[in-house]
């Protein structure tokens, strides 16, 4: 089914409108949107990390910490797991 211009446009002015009024809850649904997005395209590649552990690398990233950093934390996070 073609979506037609004129739904498409109803359609972003609704998303711009949203965003506009709920400020940081639509920042942080479209955050979560982003690792969940991310997460289900590793999952698919054959990645094992799980969407814990997804969130804290990017997390870790985004905090500028190295890849080294961020074996430590999965492999913390992993016996932690394990311990339970």
């Amino acid at each position: 089914m073609a979506m037609d211009y004129e739904r498409l446009q109803k359609k972003k002015a609704a998303y711009q409108e949203a965003k506009k009024t709920c400020g940081d809850a639509f920042a942080a649904m479209e955050r979560e949107f982003e690792i969940q997005y991310i997460y289900e395209s590793n999952a698919l590649e054959g990645n094992s990390l799980t969407l814990e552990e997804t969130r804290a690398v990017l997390r870790a990233a985004e905090e500028g910490k190295d890849i080294a950093f961020c074996a430590e934390l999965l492999e913390s996070m992993r016996r932690k797991k394990e311990e339970k």
